[in-house]
This record gives structure tokens, C-alpha cells and sequence, in this order.
């Protein structure tokens, strides 16, 4: 008989990750027409079970804007080609990160995971995919 009581670590354990393998392992498409501004096709099912769940994700950190050395709103990246000299990313290629008020330490070129609330939220514009995932209520697991 078991008392009921979880402790943080097995609670810890138990949030489900994502990879960044998973993100970009189905084709990317804007619809035309009256479709327009949907994502044609679905997502993976693990994905779309994960909508609105609490995940970790490791990857690359790009702040979108910093304040005192911590950052409340960046990118979380697949890798750092698009650092400086490289290509845009694709959009399932990074989430747009959000946490709390205080914001978090910037850490550039090392993976840092992060832990919060997934979200499969594509903003689409003139028929072209400008962000499909975010993480919000996002705080560090790991940096």
C-alpha cells in the first residue's frame, strides 16, 4: 500500500521530455485558400498528446531581449547554425520560450533544458509559418 505522497524527484522523473527530433519529424505546410492560416496535415500524436501538458526540452538559447543579464522571452533552439552566420532555422526547428517575470540567467553555445507548459501554437502570416510551438510558464531544469 502506497502512501499517496510523491516526492519531487519522482515527480521530476515523471514529466515527459520532448526532443527537438520529434519537433521537425513531420513535414511543415501552410494551407491555401480557405485554409489559409491552418497547418495542413496533423501533428504526430505523441505531440498533439502533449498539447497543454508540462514537458522538458533541451536545446540552444537565443534571447529575443535581455535585461540584467537574464532573459523573460527567447527562443529555444534545435541547434546554434543559425548563430551569427547560419540559416534561419525552420519553425519546428524552436519554441518560443516564456517564463516568469524575473526572467532567467542567459546561457549562450551549451544546451540547457528547460520545464514547462507546451504548446502547439502556429502563427502563420500571409501564408508563411513564422512559429509553431511555445513553452510557456517555462522555468530552467537544467542549466
Amino acid at each position: 500500500m502506497t502512501s499517496g505522497v510523491v516526492s519531487a524527484e519522482t515527480k521530476k522523473s515523471a514529466t515527459p521530455s520532448v526532443t527537438f527530433a520529434e519537433l521537425v519529424d513531420f513535414p511543415l505546410k501552410a494551407g491555401v485558400g480557405e485554409a489559409e492560416g491552418k497547418l495542413v496535415g496533423a501533428f504526430p500524436a505523441r505531440l498533439a498528446a502533449l498539447n497543454g501538458q508540462t514537458v522538458e526540452i533541451t536545446g540552444y538559447m537565443l534571447p529575443v531581449a535581455m535585461e540584467h543579464g537574464t532573459s523573460r522571452e527567447f527562443l529555444l533552439m534545435r541547434n546554434q547554425n543559425s548563430c551569427c552566420y547560419g540559416a534561419a532555422p525552420q519553425p519546428n526547428e524552436y519554441l518560443v520560450v516564456r517564463t516568469s517575470e524575473r526572467g532567467v540567467p542567459v546561457v549562450m553555445d551549451q544546451p540547457v533544458a528547460f520545464r514547462g507548459t507546451f504548446k502547439i501554437s502556429p502563427v502563420i502570416a500571409q501564408g508563411l509559418i513564422l512559429q509553431v510551438f511555445t513553452l510557456e510558464d517555462a522555468a530552467p531544469s537544467r542549466l
